[in-house]
């Protein structure tokens, strides 16, 4: 497993509009109920609902001086 870490701008604008989809479906009342509980963001994906998370853009990888080629 290779884990890189990224450095991003706490004011890109993916913080406050999250559009990356991610883990599995839930119908409505399952989103409402995890929303309240978590504080976790959903869209609509269909017609069932998907977690979303921000996807801002990398500025720098943060261990770039240790990659090699």
């Amino acid at each position: 497993v290779l884990l890189t870490q990224v450095e991003v701008d706490a004011h890109d604008p993916a913080f406050s509009n999250p559009t990356k989809y991610i883990g599995p479906i839930y119908d409505n009342d399952q989103a409402k109920t995890l929303h309240a509980e978590k504080g976790w963001i959903f869209k609509a994906d269909g017609k069932a609902f998907r977690r979303v998370v921000p996807s801002p853009q990398p500025k720098r990888i943060v261990e770039s001086d240790a990659i090699r080629t």
